[in-house]
């Protein structure tokens, strides 16, 4: 791989110098080989172009129709957008790597995909993380009878103070057993199918009232997570959204909001405790809940 050469020595183009036929051909012959910068111009070197020093520097388009390599020892800065027009490809061979700085994003936009063949190994501590956006879970189980604040035992069986009822005309709802005078029965609802690593927003628990009045004490939620023998309380205790009013005609929803620990953790189980409402002496309540849907975002796999 060489330059041009020299027609004469260093020194030897003097004035008076009588200049071939042969020289002049070769003259002629080399300009052919320069870059036309104005008009643009075409070329098919047999061996590659090095450029180093200072480099190139380019401000405008750089159209690549063929290949396009770089040796393992050199490196790109680029401030503008690279673009691969249909039909072009990217390929890394064996032994090359991408690197990503603190800071710097790779975006796939609508309509794109992308296909691994080969493993991705994420190192300790780093998740793949979606896009923040809600998204709703409402799975949920009766999970267990918390009895009576310190209170004993509780009953026998805890269908005596929660149960499956479908006498609301719809679909089956957990209902409390009619309450009076004071409540202490409370009831877990445990939330299920949550995507580890999700940021927990909100739970909406919907309700309606069965009997009761304007004195209607009304129920209350609280978010929970727990493993083993210990607990966390995530949210403040929040009363039912309802008023005496609407109380046994209308289904409400009431939001429940986290926070604490609001990251999920798949070792924990998480969950609403639910104290049942209740009434005066003379006005036994019960509660029909019919939904306990939970809301994430900014989650990741």
């Amino acid at each position: 791989m060489a330059n041009l050469t020299r027609l004469r020595l260093p020194g030897f183009w003097i004035q008076g110098s009588v200049v071939d036929p042969e020289e002049f051909e070769a003259l002629d012959a080399m300009r052919l080989l320069l870059i036309n910068a104005s008009g643009g111009s075409a070329h098919a070197p047999t061996l590659p172009i090095i450029l180093g020093g200072s480099g190139l520097r380019m401000t405008g388009l750089l159209d690549v129709d063929g290949p396009l390599q770089q040796d393992a020892a050199s490196a790109w800065e680029l401030s503008g957008p690279i673009t691969l027009m249909s039909g072009g490809s990217l390929s890394m061979n064996f032994g090359a790597t991408m690197t990503v700085k603190s800071g710097a994003m790779i975006v796939l936009q609508s309509g794109s995909s992308t296909l691994v063949y080969g493993n991705m190994t994420w190192q300790a501590g780093n998740w793949p993380k979606l896009t923040s956006r809600a998204i709703e879970r409402n799975k949920w189980r009766l999970a267990s009878v918390a009895y009576t604040t310190g209170g004993g035992a509780g009953p026998d069986s805890p269908a005596a103070w929660v149960h499956w009822d479908d006498s609301a005309a719809v679909t089956p709802a957990i209902s409390t057993v009619a309450t009076t005078g004071s409540s202490g029965r409370r009831i877990l609802v445990e939330l299920l199918d949550l995507p580890p690593g999700a940021t927990l927003s909100t739970v909406t628990i919907r309700s309606r009232g069965i009997a009761g009045d304007a004195a209607v004490h009304m129920p209350t939620y609280t978010l929970m997570r727990w493993k083993g023998s210990s607990s966390n309380t995530m949210s403040i205790t929040t009363t039912d959204a309802h008023t005496g009013a609407n109380w046994t005609s209308d289904q409400v929803d009431t939001v429940v909001t986290c926070n604490a620990q609001s990251t999920i953790d798949g070792s924990y189980n998480y969950g609403v405790l639910i104290e049942s409402p209740y009434g005066d002496v003379a006005a036994a309540v019960k509660l029909f809940a019919f939904t306990c849907a939970l809301t994430v975002s900014s989650f990741q796999l």
